[in-house]
């Protein structure tokens, strides 16, 4: 169990192990009956926590309230009437309609997109007016409204690239092609992600700080808290259809080869053979991004190719990278010093960034607590009058470290103290204090 923020009490975290089989509609309700085991509230699959739970799930499914009609959620809300009984059955059929009626809604919306924006009578309105707030409108009754909310966001969207200096014409045809993406990546959805998508609702319906982690945020999630990863050392972006390098990672592979920059673009990604033959190199144009990044990552020592279309020049290369082991050192914790003047004097100020409570759970791991101990002792060693501790840009994450850092400062008191359930039973571990 590992907790986003240590204010948060009740947190839970239950995901699918990498390497066991594809999550299924057989696993999804022992899932679900885990979060109930723990969990402070809920001890029971009943209709109020399925209504929540399919409630999340629209909310998830169009979260901006742009693509489905007031008249799908009742039709929704039908099918998946009865869920928790339905996969108990192992019949989980209502998931997928449920993603057909999506799928169909946004092809209107695709084609709408379309029709309007490579039309000759179309003008753009930079005076038009929009509420982008899903709290402050509801979901379209007919197609007809539906086509005239489109309408001023199409407007909204072009004008946000004439904003960045791209031309009418061309952020018109922009536009139309990421409607088209997000029409392709919704057809393209795997049963598993939407099995994940629907026992995250499941997570966010017991309350807002429980999650369901898939296969791939697992991955994610255990890269932020172990600061590492196994790959070539670069960060990537999704952009007009293609895999784009932002930076690269001090330390890996893509840094010190000299071969790729930020700003190229990957076009293909090739992976090797057991005989240690090249494999046929696998085109990624219009691919998920999170698909792209699951094909260059891989276990330190093994390679892979990539294909480029370099910022530079324009020019199309093929290179060969070896994956190592990366140390992500700008999420870890950061010792800095500055001067303030403070009643006449000079003073010499700590400055603790803290980014994340990150931990990694292997033996021999680092965590944010060790660290900020020892850059404590590095700001006592530095003569520092004051120490300040940035926590801005922290988003949370060991409830552990976080007590654990809080018993850095103060010698006495508890932290976080953890409730038991209305009847009575204590689920999951004790109360936690300082340490």
């Amino acid at each position: 169990m590992v907790q986003r923020s240590f204010i948060t009490v009740a947190l839970l975290f239950f995901v699918t192990n990498a390497n066991a089989a594809t999550l299924a509609c057989k696993y999804i309700d022992a899932i679900e009956r885990s979060f109930l085991h723990q969990h402070v509230t809920f001890n029971a699959l009943n209709e109020n926590l399925e209504n929540r739970t399919i409630d999340q799930y629209i909310k998830r499914l169009d979260p901006a309230e742009i693509y489905l009609l007031k008249s799908d959620l009742s039709v929704v809300k039908q099918k998946m009437k009865g869920i928790f009984k339905q996969i108990q059955a192992n019949k989980c059929n209502a998931i997928d309609d449920v993603q057909q009626i999506y799928v169909k809604r946004l092809e209107e919306r695709a084609a709408y997109a379309k029709a309007t924006l490579e039309a000759k009578t179309f003008k753009f309105d930079q005076k038009t007016e929009i509420m982008l707030d899903p709290d402050t409108r509801d979901y379209p009754k007919t197609k007809a409204e539906a086509e005239k909310f489109q309408l001023k966001y199409l407007n909204f969207q072009i004008s946000n690239y004439l904003a960045s200096g791209m031309k009418e014409d061309e952020a018109r045809s922009q536009v139309v092609r990421n409607y088209e993406r997000a029409v392709k990546r919704a057809k393209d959805t795997t049963e598993e992600d939407l099995f994940s998508n629907y026992l995250d609702s499941f997570g966010r319906a017991l309350d807002p700080h429980s999650s369901f982690l898939s296969r791939d945020s697992l991955e994610d999630f255990n890269i932020q808290m172990g600061l590492s990863l196994e790959g070539i050392g670069a960060t990537l972006s999704s952009q007009d259809g293609f895999t784009v390098v932002e930076q690269l990672i001090p330390g890996g592979s893509a840094s010190s080869s000299g071969l790729i920059e930020p700003g190229d673009k990957i076009v293909a990604v090739g992976q090797f053979k057991p005989s240690g033959e090249p494999a046929d190199m696998e085109n990624v144009i219009e691919m998920d991004l999170r698909d792209v990044v699951r094909r260059i990552r891989g276990s330190k020592g093994s390679k892979v190719r990539l294909t480029l279309l370099k910022k530079a020049g324009g020019g199309k290369s093929t290179i060969e990278l070896v994956r190592d082991q990366i140390k992500l050192e700008d999420e870890a914790v950061q010792l800095s010093f500055i001067d303030k003047e403070i009643g006449g004097e000079k003073k010499k100020i700590a400055i603790m960034n803290l980014p994340s409570f990150y931990a990694d759970s292997r033996r021999g791991g680092r965590s944010s607590a060790a660290d900020l101990k020892a850059a404590i002792a590095k700001a006592k060693e530095g003569n520092a009058e004051a120490m300040v501790l940035d926590l801005s840009q922290n988003g949370g994450g060991s409830l552990d470290d976080a007590v654990k850092i809080s018993g850095l400062f103060f010698k006495t008191g508890n932290v976080v103290k953890q409730a038991g359930r209305a009847d009575g039973s204590r689920p999951g571990r004790p109360a936690v204090d300082r340490s």
